[in-house]
């Protein structure tokens, strides 16, 4: 036989191995391992609850008996912005630590320029344990930021307004691990089937729409009498 077609066998097998060895190997990659999105973990980001130092167990004790609310949002979505400003905000204060209050990253890249900028940014503010006050200033702002030449620079005059450490800031921005934090929220959004936002769960449960105020007052409020008809048949069981 022709030496090339020896080459073209060993090239072949070579390649058959390398894709054996990626598929087995357990240390490869992997953005959603020990992450299950109908579960709230220490790495979610959550309204109220400073996971500094925390265990699993202290997060149980923290949720235990609450309705969970779930957001996946774009930073620069418009209705994301309306909803953070109009409903979140003002739920958050009427409800504070009853209900609890989680946030994924759904960036929706092929429409809005700039939003992976503005997760990147919120996401290396929540290593300095300021995630919702970023998140807050992106949304607030929105509209100034979306319409500057340069967001990333406007995003690094945040962090020193928030009083983080810009210098880590700006190195946390570019680092691999904020791209994997933020891909683990948009690749377990796929299970959920997602393909808009905001997209809200309560429990669980999918909310239609953008709610109002009122209407996601008034769904909170029945998930609150829910869960405290629930504990109390299952105290009575016991």
């Amino acid at each position: 036989m022709k030496k090339w077609f020896w080459w073209v066998i060993v090239a072949v097998v070579a390649g058959m191995i390398g894709v054996f060895l990626l598929v087995g190997d357990d240390t490869t990659d992997n953005h959603l391992a020990n992450y299950d999105p109908d579960t709230v973990q220490l790495t979610d980001y959550i309204w109220g609850f400073d996971n500094t130092d925390k265990t699993e167990a202290d997060l149980d004790a923290y949720i235990a008996g609450k309705p969970v609310v779930v957001e996946y949002g774009d930073f620069q979505c418009s209705g994301c912005a309306y909803f953070a400003i109009y409903s979140m905000d003002p739920i958050q204060q009427q409800y504070g630590d009853r209900v609890i209050f989680v946030y994924r990253h759904f960036p929706l890249t092929s429409i809005h320029p700039y939003t992976m900028m503005a997760h990147r940014a919120a996401t290396a503010a929540a290593n300095q344990g300021q995630f919702w006050e970023m998140h807050d200033l992106l949304y607030s702002r929105q509209q100034f930021w979306v319409e500057s030449a340069d967001p990333a620079a406007v995003f690094v005059t945040y962090a020193g307004e928030l009083g983080l450490d810009v210098v880590q800031f700006e190195l946390d921005v570019e680092d691999s691990a904020t791209y994997n934090r933020i891909d683990n929220d948009i690749e377990s959004a796929g299970q959920y089937r997602i393909n808009g936002t905001p997209t809200l769960f309560i429990n669980g449960e999918v909310v239609d729409g953008v709610p109002s105020f009122e209407q996601f007052s008034s769904l909170l409020d029945a998930a609150l009498i829910e869960m405290v008809t629930e504990d109390s048949s299952s105290t009575v069981t016991e």
